[in-house]
């Protein structure tokens, strides 16, 4: 009897544990699939971000060399965004430079020369302002974690009073707001009312 007992206990844990694996397991796999229709959406809005806007980087580069030379020098202006627009691949069909943005990003990060800082690579661009980045999102993903946990600390232990109640409040309400709102209020409020901020 008693080692039926243990026999079903030792079972149960069994499943339990095989369970919890296939638990593990489905939640990689949602997320793995998940990761490249939302790679794929990035890629493309990546891509369609320059192509919907009105004109294009070397239209404007030629409006540029129309303004600073004058028009005697746009016939060959003409000829030099000619080339730049092949380089670029804005000569080809949409879909064409679709599909070769999306290859030279799967293939190696490549997003091509830059328009702004040309000849520079974008992901040259893009590596070299991405320590900064880490550095902001880490800075305030801490100071959001600290601040979170002390200001629900005390609000746990001060509940039922009017101070607990005015902090849920106010915390509620900056949850709610946009963060690009409260954003331009904190610079604003702490940058060029208080000087707490370089501004």
């Amino acid at each position: 009897m008693a080692q039926t007992a243990s026999t079903a206990a030792s079972l149960r844990v069994a499943q339990t544990a095989a369970a919890r694996r296939r638990g593990v397991r489905d939640y990689f796999l949602r997320r793995i699939g998940l990761f490249f229709p939302t790679a794929c959406a990035a890629i493309t809005l990546a891509f369609l971000l320059f192509r919907l806007m009105p004109g294009d980087p070397v239209s404007i580069m030629l409006a540029q060399l129309s303004l600073a030379q004058g028009k005697n020098q746009a016939e060959g202006a003409q000829q030099i965004v000619a080339s730049y627009r092949a380089m670029f691949g804005l000569d080809l069909p949409i879909y064409v430079q679709y599909v070769y943005f999306f290859r030279n990003v799967l293939s190696g990060f490549n997003f091509g020369p830059s328009f702004v800082a040309f000849p520079t690579p974008a992901q040259t661009l893009i590596f070299r302002q991405l320590p900064w980045t880490i550095g902001l999102f880490t800075t305030s993903m801490l100071l959001a974690w600290g601040l979170g946990t002390a200001l629900g600390t005390a609000i746990g232990w001060l509940r039922r009073t009017r101070l607990a109640s005015l902090a849920a409040g106010v915390l509620t309400l900056l949850q709610i707001t946009p963060v690009y709102l409260l954003a331009v209020a904190l610079i604003v409020f702490l940058g060029y009312r208080l000087h707490w901020l370089p501004t």
